[in-house]
């Protein structure tokens, strides 16, 4: 009798456990987006906040089809000598990638085995006019030891907007329009879920326009 019991007690938890399962992975596509998008804005804002200023900023769209795709280049910080100057290691660009769906991050990452004489010939001043040139987003991925990583996935699409740029009023800001796309099977059909992210990141204290 006590086994029956067992069982049946079993089987109950079983069936309870299976549809608890099924309504999980039904709400876990959009669910799942909701904390991408918390994410992606998070990661935006820790790169803007300590941030000095903005340069070239292309506009991209929300929906992925703009021919040239959102970028933001910026002046990250100014922690090498030549204070009030642009180096090459104090510069840092978000920018959308619509092939891989993915919002990546570039800056110059010198070898650890660099030595300072070595990095202070390939550290250069950045004019301002090369900061803030139409070409600058593409042209500073040329340039020596910088490189990209991902910071969010997912997004189909990316519009970017700065506004408050050189203000002695405002402090600069990035606003910003993420979509966030996935497509997947629940419950054994397709499923595509869209989360439209809106966001302003506001450097903390921003600087003078740099030289």
């Amino acid at each position: 009798m006590s086994l029956m019991i067992l069982s049946l007690v079993g089987g109950a938890v079983a069936a309870l456990s299976l549809a608890v399962s099924g309504e999980w992975q039904a709400g876990d596509p959009s669910q799942s987006l909701q904390l991408m998008a918390v994410q992606g804005a998070r990661r935006i804002d820790a790169c803007i906040r300590p941030a000095c200023y903005f340069g070239s900023c292309r506009r991209g769209s929300a929906n992925g089809s703009a021919t040239q795709p959102a970028a933001i280049l910026f002046w990250k910080n100014d922690n090498y000598p030549s204070l009030g100057k642009i180096q090459l290691a104090e510069l840092a660009m978000i920018q959308h990638d619509p092939t891989t769906h993915t919002l990546m991050y570039y800056e110059a990452a010198f070898p650890a085995g660099m030595t300072s004489g070595q990095i202070s010939i390939i550290n250069q001043d950045i004019s301002f006019s090369l900061f803030n040139s139409a070409s600058a987003p593409d042209d500073f991925k040329l340039l020596p030891y910088v490189t990209g990583k991902p910071i969010c996935h997912n997004i189909s699409g990316a519009r970017f907007f700065v506004s408050d740029v050189g203000s002695n009023t405002q402090r600069a800001s990035l606003d910003y329009v993420l979509t966030f796309s996935r497509s997947m099977k629940v419950n054994g059909s397709d499923y595509n879920a869209t989360q439209v992210q809106y966001g302003t990141a506001t450097m903390r204290q921003p600087k003078d326009q740099p030289n």
